[in-house]
């Protein structure tokens, strides 16, 4: 039997705003919908418990850049317990079990370090940190002199703690000032020389759509996953629901599709706005809903490849403002939810959010306004048929545990 990992553990690190997430995401985009798993450390941070963090009363301000300031202990046990998930699943392989941890001070944690299997620290000049990093959002944000203050000494300290590592480990740095394609391309040749040293296992595909019977009249098993619809209006709380879904359950269990990454990218399909100078994202002829679909049943079918597993293990959240516009999508949920907001609540909270291609003067009251009225009179006719009606306006945790309640009833009978 061979002792090889059916598994591929990549770390990413270095200094703030270096590109550590961008890359994780390209190489989330570049495989299958759910064969890449990650695990952020930022998600780590002791924010419940200020008193574990040292207070800095010169800029009055909490230091998040010690590694006492996160929750070491709670992080490796979760990327253990994804390890562990992913070593119940021998008959699939490396490339379908990818885990990428994400973290500035992921190599000064030795066990961490241990777990990796490619490593690369990202560096930056201290002119261009600084410089990203008073661009970029931030919870709680940065006051005026925490970088140079706390941030940058913090980077270097923990760089030099890592230097006698890089050789011994086989740490890899990378100049986060290069174009982030050519960083992606760059790692994506050694990922796939690691994957191609994995022993690959070939399975036979069993597909169980959903319970009841055959054509026999034989009783069939329920579907051993679930998969949720989140949509509605824009800033609805769609995305934020999704992600306190994600982090109730064990890491790795939920995997996230989101349509708004399947934008054609080609702007000819779409309409142009002469009015406000602006292509129109509003309608249904915008998303690549075949591909979308196509996705979300990849991860299906990786679901049903996992026998052993049940669907609480399994849960895919469809994420999308035209989810239920498009009956092939509406007919895989199990749950559905279609959030509301009133005009002037959608409008605010949708002028206060940064987008990376920012909307025009106009764009909310003469595309997404009167397209979220249209599409959402398409589908009234459909509320009986199990989609549940959310109200945005409400807090974000009583929305989460209501629709909790009715995972855990539907997970309770599967």
């Amino acid at each position: 039997m061979s002792s090889r990992k059916n598994y591929l553990i990549i770390g990413l690190s270095g200094v703030t705003c270096g590109g550590k997430s961008t890359l994780a995401a390209k190489l989330a985009a570049h495989f299958p919908p759910g064969a890449v798993t990650l695990a952020g450390l930022d998600n780590y941070f002791w924010v419940d418990d200020l008193s574990r963090l040292d207070y800095l009363p010169q800029i009055d301000h909490y230091d998040f850049d010690k590694i006492e300031s996160l929750d070491i202990e709670r992080y490796y046990a979760d990327v253990q317990a994804i390890i562990e998930r992913f070593t119940r699943n021998p008959h699939l392989s490396a490339r379908d079990q990818i885990l990428i941890l994400d973290g500035f001070l992921l190599f000064n944690e030795p066990r961490l370090l241990a777990l990796c299997t490619l490593k690369y620290d990202f560096s930056l000049p201290y002119e261009v940190a600084k410089r990203r990093r008073e661009t970029r959002v931030y919870e709680p944000p940065d006051v005026p002199g925490y970088f140079d203050q706390v941030a940058w000494p913090a980077y270097l300290k923990h760089s030099a703690e890592i230097k006698a590592l890089r050789t011994e480990h086989g740490i890899v740095t990378l100049d986060g000032t290069e174009d982030a394609e050519v960083i992606f391309q760059r790692v994506l040749t050694d990922v796939e020389n690691a994957l191609k040293e994995r022993f690959l296992i070939t399975i036979a595909v069993h597909f169980v759509p959903t319970a009841g019977t055959d054509h026999h009249g034989t009783a069939q098993m329920p579907p051993n996953y679930l998969i949720i619809g989140l949509s509605g209006v824009t800033c609805g709380g769609k995305s934020t629901l999704a992600a306190k879904l994600a982090a109730h359950f064990p890491a790795g269990v939920v995997t996230i599709l989101l349509q708004d990454r399947y934008f054609w990218a080609d702007k000819g399909r779409m309409d142009y706005l002469t009015a406000i100078g602006h292509h129109d994202y509003e309608q249904v002829k915008c998303v690549d809903f075949d591909r979308y679909l196509g996705d979300a049943l990849k991860v299906i079918d990786r679901f049903t490849r996992n026998p052993h597993l049940s669907a609480r293990d399994q849960i895919l959240i469809l994420d999308g403002f035209l989810l239920f516009n498009e009956p092939r999508l509406l007919a895989l949920c199990r749950l559905k939810y279609d959030f509301s907001l009133p005009y002037n609540v959608a409008k605010s909270r949708r002028e206060a959010r940064f987008y990376l291609h920012p909307d025009k003067p106009g764009y909310f009251d003469q595309a997404v306004w009167p397209a979220y009225l249209k599409h959402s009179a398409e589908i009234a006719a459909l509320r009986t048929e199990g989609i549940v009606t959310l109200d945005g306006t409400e807090e974000a945790e009583k929305i989460f545990r209501s629709v909790l309640k009715d995972v855990e009833n539907l997970l309770t009978g599967c």
